[in-house]
């Protein structure tokens, strides 16, 4: 069994500090100034009947967030009336609060009514005059008591959503003649003296809230922030708050496979269930409502489409292209249309890339686009992909990162210091002979900050803005890698198909962090001791903020992130010894802290997600090898042993290439 999909343990920590929308995560109990996120930009000042004004916050000093949220002598809540506070970074807003202008009092608090009130200072009195000609609330604010996405319930880590919606229908509205196919609808429950007139349905767009033929404006990154936290990934565990752990599922033999049910408590096979996939089994993806399941075949270029309801096979598609293609990844861009990923030929990444665009409903084929390059590097972005591409064919060289549409539309920025790809040297004397020499750079995404981490060895980061495909180049601290001498492979013999260069793997944690991780592969080509071996590229996690770099496990090869716990192991060759190594496995808090060490320095194969708990795999000699280990995620307490007889799929499956 290969545990391969990962999960998004939430982007968003709710708090009193300041929002970083990069990191989307506030900390701490008490207000405070903006520590880990950066200061807050604005200043939204709402009066009654919907009256308001804005106040631009400088990043530091008299005119920035520190007067405000730093508190001074205590008093009680004054009974006069008082403006509504939101303050907010990238459009998004932190905390709610209220001043009442004529006693200079400040109150912050998530839960309302406000009762954590101070005395303002000097500075803060100057910076919120403009607000005190605003009309006042007298009566208690009207406040989203609960928000439901899908008939479940939004997770209450995502206060800043409610408070956003509830800035959004305190203000003015225009008309508009339609709702946009992308906003996310919502239902809501109100609690406060306007209850009564606040919608019970609505949606949300990158324009803002949408109720009864109204605009109500917000900032873009509201809708980017739900938009990106919608479904469960690699930083979130989705909006919703799950009513009942998630039918699991699995490819077992015999042969032919089928995808059969498994239990999600113990992962054992549950009977009378099962749905033929003949060669389809790679790329997997779910549908936004986890009813269908879309696969991809190896060879043949084709997708099949199922109904996990059923269950039964609603029909297979091929995409055309010139030689025989895989599918090595699909992704569901909403509930009625598929993107597939093929490269042809269909090994390793090589060759030529195409996407191709599959109705869900026929199923038929809409378009297929193709890209010309190798396959690097892929992830899912709402509902798009990201895909960083090498040169065509075998060839080393310069990158290129392609943001393709769910209607076939390509969009495309050069990178032109990440080099990627694969060039074989063949040995003059013998062509059977030839050294691979294989770049494969790691992509991260920041599903709510709408970035692109592209990572390589040596290299400074590329971070692209998906919205627009500005690019920038990030010098760090440190370097990612400090890349192991590669040998010569010009020298006269050359070890049969030996491959050498830096794999390298990414991941977006949320709150501006970001770990790299991997590989660097050697080969030796001397006459007669020919010999190819890989060393650890270490766990390094990269501050994005401040682009440091700080180094947590320096033998790992391999990370996943999971309910908050990034988990460290490896995995290495060497045919020197004609054996396998590693690092046990490793799980650490977000500050960088050990929580746990387990298996000591056996070869972990892989980490598989599931919710909060992880499934481990370990390599023949290991002490798990056949028998996995179902830990709980944050503290690495063993919860069962797992027989490894399918293939499970727990999620969509990440690209592989």
């Amino acid at each position: 069994m290969r545990a391969l999909s990962q999960a998004r343990p939430s982007a968003l920590l709710v708090g009193c500090a300041a929002l970083a929308l990069a990191a989307l995560a506030l900390a701490g109990s008490a207000p405070q100034h903006a520590g880990a996120g950066g200061p807050f930009e604005r200043l939204l000042g709402v009066g009654a009947g919907g009256k308001w004004r804005a106040i631009r916050l400088a990043p530091a000093g008299r005119r920035s967030d520190a007067p405000l949220l730093t508190g001074g002598r205590r008093v009680p809540r004054p009974a006069r009336g008082y403006v509504r506070l939101f303050p907010t970074i990238g459009g998004l807003p932190g905390i709610p609060g209220r001043y009442y202008p004529d006693e200079h009092v400040l109150c912050w608090s998530w839960r309302q009514p406000d009762r954590d009130c101070w005395r303002a200072g000097a500075s803060a009195a100057r910076l919120l005059a403009p607000l005190a000609r605003l009309p006042r609330w007298s009566q208690e604010p009207t406040v989203l008591a609960e928000l439901r996405y899908r008939g479940r319930r939004v997770r209450p880590a995502f206060s800043n959503l409610l408070v956003a919606l509830e800035l959004a229908f305190q203000r003015g509205a225009a008309p508009v003649e339609k709702v946009p196919a992308d906003a996310i609808r919502f239902s809501g429950r109100w609690r406060g003296p306007a209850a009564a007139a606040r919608p019970r349905r609505f949606a949300l767009g990158p324009a803002g809230a949408y109720s009864g033929g109204l605009l109500y404006p917000l900032a873009r990154g509201v809708w980017s922030f739900a938009d990106g936290n919608r479904l469960p990934g690699a930083t979130t565990g989705g909006l919703t708050v799950r009513a009942r752990p998630a039918t699991l599922y699995g490819i077992a033999g015999p042969p032919p496979a089928g995808l059969v049910r498994l239990d999600p408590r113990t992962l054992q096979r549950l009977p009378g269930w099962r749905i033929p996939l003949q060669s389809h089994s790679f790329g997997w993806s779910f549908s936004p409502d986890r009813s269908r399941l879309a696969l991809g075949s190896d060879g043949s270029a084709e997708i099949r489409l199922l109904d996990l309801r059923r269950p039964r096979v609603l029909g297979d598609v091929e995409v055309k292209v010139a030689r025989s293609g895989s599918v090595l990844a699909t992704a569901w861009a909403g509930a009625r249309r598929v993107l597939a990923v093929v490269v042809s030929p269909g090994c390793c990444g090589l060759g030529d890339t195409t996407v191709a665009g599959i109705d869900a409903r026929g199923p038929r084929l809409l378009w297929q686009r193709r890209l010309g390059g190798s396959l690097q590097a892929g992830g899912r972005f709402r509902r798009s992909l990201v895909l960083v591409l090498g040169p065509r064919g075998r060839a080393l060289g310069l990158s290129r990162l392609v943001l393709v549409g769910p209607e076939g539309r390509a969009r495309s920025v050069p990178l032109s210091q990440i080099r990627s790809g694969s060039e074989p040297a063949r040995d003059g004397r013998d062509p059977a002979r030839f050294l691979l020499r294989q770049w494969n750079p790691g992509l991260a995404l920041d599903p709510s900050g709408a970035r692109a981490f592209v990572v390589q060895a040596g290299a400074p980061v590329a971070e692209v803005d998906l919205r627009s495909l500005r690019l920038r180049y990030r010098v760090l601290s440190q370097p990612i890698s400090l890349l192991g001498r590669l040998h010569d492979w010009l020298e006269p013999q050359a070890l049969a198909k030996a491959q050498e260069g830096p794999n390298r793997q990414a991941l977006w944690l949320g709150r501006g962090l970001l770990a790299v991780t991997g590989t660097d592969t050697h080969a030796s080509l001397g006459s007669g001791r020919e010999a190819q071996w890989e060393t650890p590229a270490g766990l390094r996690v990269i501050d994005t903020r401040r682009w440091s770099v700080r180094t947590l496990d320096p033998r790992a090869t391999r990370a996943a992130f999971v309910s908050g716990t990034l988990l460290s192991f490896g995995f290495l060759w060497d045919s020197r010894k004609q054996g396998i190594s590693g690092s046990g496995l490793s799980g650490y808090a977000r500050d960088g802290s050990r929580r746990f060490h387990l298996y000591g320095d056996d070869p972990i194969s892989d980490v598989q997600p599931l919710g909060s708990r992880i499934l481990v795999g370990g390599a023949a000699a290991s002490r798990i090898f056949r028998r996995g280990a179902l830990l709980e995620a944050s503290s690495g307490r063993e919860l069962g042993r797992v027989r490894f007889d399918f293939q499970l799929l727990a999620g969509d499956q990440p690209f592989w290439y």
